[in-house]
């Protein structure tokens, strides 16, 4: 099973070659593709010395889901696995969500977070409220839509035709996916979560268009 790591990456001079490594350590037929969406903080010149990745560069910041079309373009067959730069959540966890494709019933995996005990800050109240507006919209029983942790086979993702540049890409997908009627199950995964100062990039603005994107796909 070839699977496919796409690694969107602004400004992590932090965390990208931990991560990088973590990835490249793990077992089994790997392509790793990081997009480097315009970085200005010397992450550029980390990913240029790393070995094992193809690496892509925007020249100007254009957003996480930019970075995540921009990717696709470079990949024709296998498991998708959407892995933000910062470290929130842990590679090795991913692959066992991969292995939940294997079964027929299963058409995508999402690693929720929100299904661990986390303190209720302002971004975990505003995650769930949008996973049960998500559910009234689509009668779904979701309870973590903005995890990077999407999983599955690229022919799947490929034929949802994206077009968000920004955050809103993760609700486009979830909206999307629920529309066509593909039977999503969620697996908890550990959540290391970083704050504003520590480089935590999504802010109370992007909400607008989070909600716009589901509304417009409903």
């Amino acid at each position: 099973m070839k699977i496919n790591f796409l690694v969107p990456v602004y400004n992590e001079k932090r965390t990208i070659r931990q991560l990088i490594k973590k990835i490249s350590d793990l077992p089994g037929d790997k392509n790793i593709i990081v997009i480097d969406d315009g970085s200005t903080d010397g992450t550029e010149g980390i990913l240029s010395s790393s070995g094992g990745t193809k690496l892509i560069r925007h020249e100007k910041n254009a957003g996480k889901g930019a970075a995540i079309i921009t990717a696709l373009k470079e990949i024709n067959e296998g498991i998708v696995i959407i892995q933000d730069a910062d470290l929130e959540l842990e590679p090795a966890e991913a692959l066992g969500l991969a292995e939940r494709i294997v079964n027929p019933e299963n058409d995508v995996v999402f690693g929720t977070r929100m299904k661990n005990d986390l303190s209720m800050t302002l971004g975990c109240a505003c995650n769930k409220m949008l996973a049960v507006f998500t559910n009234i919209l689509f009668g779904s029983h979701l309870t973590d839509v903005m995890t990077c942790y999407k999983i599955m086979d690229v022919s799947v993702l490929k034929a949802l035709k994206l077009r968000s540049k920004g955050f809103e890409i993760e609700t486009e997908i979830t909206a999307k996916l629920l529309s066509v009627g593909y039977n999503i199950i969620e697996v908890p995964v550990s959540y290391n979560m970083r704050t504003k100062k520590e480089g935590k990039k999504i802010r109370f603005r992007d909400s607008f268009s989070i909600i716009y994107t589901l509304l417009k796909y409903r």
